[in-house]
C-alpha cells in the first residue's frame, strides 16, 4: 500500500520520486483550508494545529 506510506512529501524532490513524478505534473490542486496539523515526535507522538491568527482560509498546493 504505497498511497498510505507516502502521504506526505517534500516540495524540494516531488519531481525525483517516481510515485509522485506523473502527479505531479498532471493532478495538481490547490486545497482550501482554516488549519492543518503537525506531529512532534515525543513519547506520545503529539499532534498540534497550525493556522492563522484570524482563522481565514487559506491554501496550500496538493495533489490528488
Amino acid at each position: 500500500m504505497v498511497g498510505f506510506r507516502n502521504i506526505n512529501t517534500r516540495s524540494e524532490t516531488i519531481n525525483q520520486k517516481p510515485s509522485f513524478k506523473i502527479t505531479f505534473k498532471e493532478r495538481c490542486c490547490l486545497v482550501p483550508a482554516n488549519g492543518f496539523f503537525e506531529w512532534k515526535n515525543d513519547k506520545n507522538k503529539t499532534s498540534y494545529r497550525l493556522f492563522l491568527k484570524s482563522e481565514e482560509l487559506f491554501a496550500f498546493a496538493g495533489i490528488w
